[in-house]
């Protein structure tokens, strides 16, 4: 009932002249501000794999970033060299290749996204907001 009084006292209220409007700020929140630092681990526990750690960096990037954004700044900072392949979905960005590792579905493996010690991931690279001083994994796992 109540909400029903709000909407008809919203109806019925005069309309604001349009130069009473105030901008609204493009600035980010402050605590959007500045970098983050992640640390982003690779590993390769399959036999084929030369070694299981293959890369482990701290990396700096935009705070708010996205997991893909990450893997995007690591590819820029420094040695050794950070590669890494996406394809498109509909469920979004699929991490398909790492460090020249492609997860294959004849071998049955796929890139696990992970926090550690050892939490997977619930959403995709595109959607998945690292805080500052977390570390990522990325495992070459099988299915």
């Amino acid at each position: 009932m109540w909400l029903l009084l709000v909407l008809l006292q919203a109806a019925f209220l005069p309309a604001q002249p349009c130069d009473t409007l105030t901008p609204v700020s493009v600035e980010p929140p402050p605590e959007m501000l500045g970098d983050m630092t992640v640390r982003l681990v690779v590993e390769c526990p399959q036999p084929w794999c030369p070694q299981h750690r293959l890369y482990d960096r701290p990396l700096s990037a935009p705070a708010g970033s996205s997991l893909l954004d990450v893997l995007r700044a690591a590819t820029t900072q420094g040695p050794p060299n950070f590669t890494f392949v996406t394809q498109d979905t509909p469920q979004g960005p699929f991490l398909s290749r790492v460090l020249g590792l492609e997860a294959r579905q004849k071998q049955r493996s796929y890139w696990q996204l992970l926090t550690a010690p050892d939490t997977s991931l619930q959403t995709g690279v595109a959607d998945y907001r690292p805080e500052d001083g977390e570390t990522l994994i990325l495992r070459l796992s099988e299915w």
